[in-house]
């Protein structure tokens, strides 16, 4: 079966022949139907703001599971990475709330190459504040590269009800 994925105009440039892609559809979100890209077309798919470019790539439908117009999120993958200390984005949003010492705020860190952010932890049951630098990232989580532990709880919304979780 030929996929036709409409990918919006800031994102068509990074796209590329042979990429992969996968996707899954609003009826069953847990399997991922992958291909490579296989041609984009040169003009675009509608004339006013927002543009989109159709993006076609094939994929097995053995099962006959797949049908024209379903509903599908698409996804290419732009940077691979294994192996990695990934945390949700939702713990970044959370500390963008909350008060910080010296009035700095938690994305001005001094990193030269990644700011640094700030997250706040569970240790010995209470919230501490530890400096982050994140690597890849996507819409709902990222890659850290420094200052966090595989073994660290970090959190991502209020302690007991609480909006502030300092002592």
């Amino acid at each position: 079966m030929t996929v036709e994925a409409e990918v919006s105009e800031a994102d068509i440039e990074r796209v590329h022949l042979g990429m992969p892609v996968y996707f899954t559809t609003l009826g069953d979100p847990d399997t991922h139907h992958a291909g490579q890209v296989g041609a984009i077309e040169p003009s675009s798919t509608n004339t006013n703001p927002p543009v989109f470019y159709n993006t076609l790539f094939d994929v097995p439908n053995g099962k006959r599971t797949l049908m024209p117009q379903m509903t599908a999120q698409v996804y290419f993958p732009m940077v691979a990475k294994s192996n990695v200390l990934v945390m949700p984005l939702a713990a970044l949003d959370f500390a963008a709330q909350m008060p910080h010492p010296k009035g700095r705020k938690p994305s001005e860190g001094e990193g030269k190459k990644s700011p640094l952010l700030t997250v706040f932890v569970l240790r010995n049951n209470k919230p501490e504040e530890r400096e982050i630098t994140l690597g890849v990232k996507n819409r709902v989580s990222a890659e850290v590269t420094s200052g966090l532990k595989q073994s660290d709880e970090v959190i991502t919304g209020p302690l007991d009800g609480s909006a502030n979780p300092r002592p």
